[in-house]
């Protein structure tokens, strides 16, 4: 039972939702794949040396490798169990405004990661593992 948000919403709210945020897997699978470009371009950018700012605290090659294992994939996982889950056991998963919040989550942590030359690195760790 959900006191806060209305997660999982009514047959009929379903419509009022955008319809990105009315399926687990497609904004957690669009996201991904965009920040994985996104990502990419601009470590390639700094490793050719056309970018000369790196906000994160960490090493180019450390940020990367964690990224792609965390941020892309971690996207990609997430997006396949909101999609699976309710086949497996007949409950709903977030949609609408709780799934943006978990969307908005996730981007927290990949902005607390690259600019965490800027921020505490407890809440770089916490939003993070977030």
């Amino acid at each position: 039972m959900n006191l806060f948000l209305p997660c999982h919403g009514s047959p009929r709210s379903g419509a009022s939702n955008p319809a990105l945020f009315r399926l687990g897997f497609r904004p957690f699978f669009l996201f991904g794949a965009v920040f994985s470009v996104a990502a990419l371009a601009y470590f390639m950018l700094w490793m050719s040396g056309a970018v000369s700012v790196w906000p994160s605290a960490w090493d180019a090659l450390v940020w990367h490798r964690h990224e792609m294992l965390f941020g892309y994939t971690g996207a990609i996982i997430a997006g396949f169990l909101l999609t699976a889950v309710p086949n497996w056991t007949g409950h709903p998963t977030p949609k609408g405004v709780c799934l943006m919040l978990l969307v908005v989550l996730w981007l927290a942590g990949r902005g607390a990661v690259l600019f965490s030359a800027f921020l505490p690195p407890m809440l770089v760790a916490v939003l993070d593992v977030s």
